[in-house]
């Protein structure tokens, strides 16, 4: 759903897929303390599961900044 959320607003994105990236799945146990999916890193903010709120949130708050939200 995030993926489809992303594309859909015309936002870039990098997708990691924790089964095959070693350091993406060591991202995510060292952030979240276990192997889940999606982990949606935007600027700082580490949001856990497709939560659009806090996607919109972290959205809004990155405006200024041209980083690539992740997810994983």
């Amino acid at each position: 759903m995030a993926k489809e959320y992303f594309t859909k607003k015309d936002i870039p994105f990098t997708e990691k897929d924790i089964s095959v990236d070693e350091d993406a799945f060591k991202f995510v146990v060292d952030k979240v303390g276990q192997a889940v999916t999606p982990i949606i890193t935007i600027n700082d903010e580490i949001i856990v599961g497709y939560d659009r709120p806090k996607i919109d949130e972290a959205l809004d708050n990155a405006h200024q900044n041209s980083d690539k939200p992740s997810a994983a």
